[in-house]
């Protein structure tokens, strides 16, 4: 888009992105960005610390109790999390002294019209990356904040980096609204393939697909935040489970079968269907970073489980658990020549498909990290 509506020399730099999840992908994403800017472009950045009131129940260890169909399954729910508590609560600490420690924030904004009425001043705001484009998961104020709305467009450099509708259909009633939104944007680019189209179809100009911001930082930069986990020992399977979903949990036998490893579950799910040698409930993201670099084999229905895979190169296969994660995993494992790696049937996982050659990926991703720093020097150049 480039329209360059003021000649900005950029200093500061403010990201709009879903810093405040407990969830790993969400946080290290966060992370990734920030510390790329701040200590590779050498760019003050701060995240902007809008946190509402309904994304902090999104982080409430007890589902919300509705007496509906599901009263049964919601009370033998919160029995387990009664039982985990202790390991969940730790978890949950964990996340915040992460955030405390290795992300600088602003002051916090607890709803729209308190940062439309003291709006943080920056020379240039950053939206992304993670599903800041969904509407389907953002209310009305969280959808004007993370298009940026509040920001000058006269005085603000207006970025969206790797940002995911987390669809690849989008309503036209929905459309319109979107469109015009990213109008303001100066720099437009997205994380799947899909989005990219989808804005170059309707703004008519040309936006590149770049790479998560985890993979602004390389391996070794990962590796020196880590954090071990002292009750794992000795060669393992990585079971991630995100979503908890019990076909996971037969991929990771039938890996434990032909290898002979012990499953390690990681996971925040009280109740997973997953069968593992040992189960961890209390892992913060620095252990996440740990258990994926450490792993001799990992399997995921997670995104970011499957990026940090390749970031580390390890064998792995991933599921898609909810049909609305299915494009951004396609689109990766596309991007990658990867295709292999998913698995829709347990017959799938046999001895002669274990291994992953990184050689192609390495390489794609090796000339895509090269053009998503490109993308992010121009966009603050």
């Amino acid at each position: 888009m480039v329209n360059f509506k003021v000649d900005i020399k950029i200093k500061s730099i403010g990201i709009a992105t879903f810093h405040w999840a407990h969830n790993y992908g969400a946080v290290l994403q966060a992370y990734g960005l920030s510390s790329f800017l701040n200590n590779k472009l050498k760019v003050d950045t701060s995240i902007i610390d809008f946190f509402t009131s309904r994304q902090e129940k999104v982080n409430r260890l007890f589902p919300k109790f509705v007496v509906d169909k599901n009263i049964l399954k919601k009370i033998i729910i919160y029995f387990f999390v009664l039982f985990y508590f202790s390991k969940l609560n730790k978890r949950r600490l964990k996340f915040k002294l992460f955030s405390k420690k290795y992300l600088k924030l602003t002051k916090r904004f607890r709803s729209y019209d308190q940062i439309e009425s003291n709006v943080p001043s920056f020379d240039c705001v950053i939206s992304g990356s993670d599903q800041v484009f969904n509407y389907r998961i953002l209310s009305d104020q969280e959808q004007r904040f993370y298009f940026l709305k509040p920001f000058s467009s006269e005085n603000t450099r207006k970025v969206a980096y790797a940002p995911s509708f987390g669809s690849a259909e989008i309503p036209d009633s929905i459309i319109s609204k979107i469109c015009t939104y990213l109008k303001d944007f100066d720099f437009l680019s997205s994380r799947e393939k899909q989005g990219s189209l989808f804005l170059e179809k309707e703004l008519a100009v040309s936006v590149p697909t770049v790479l998560d911001p985890v993979f602004l930082l390389d391996a070794k930069d990962w590796i020196a935040i880590e954090k071990s986990v002292d009750r794992v020992k000795g060669p393992f399977v990585l079971c991630y489970a995100l979503n908890g979903r019990r076909f996971l949990g037969e991929m990771a036998a039938r890996v434990k079968e032909i290898t002979g490893l012990q499953i390690v579950l990681m996971t925040s799910r009280v109740l997973t269907g997953v069968k593992s040698d040992v189960a961890i409930y209390d892992a913060g993201p620095q252990e996440f970073i740990w258990l994926m670099n450490n792993a001799s084999f990992i399997v995921s229905d997670s995104f970011h489980g499957m990026v940090f895979s390749t970031i580390f190169e390890k064998d792995f296969f991933v599921q898609i658990a909810t049909p609305q994660g299915a494009e951004r995993i396609e689109s990766y494992l596309g991007m990658l020549s990867l295709e292999a790696r998913l698995v829709s049937k347990i017959e799938q996982i046999n001895d002669d498909n274990l291994s992953v050659d990184f050689s192609i990926s390495k390489s794609v991703i090796a000339d895509l990290r090269m053009d998503s720093v490109d993308y992010l020097k121009k966009a603050i150049s």
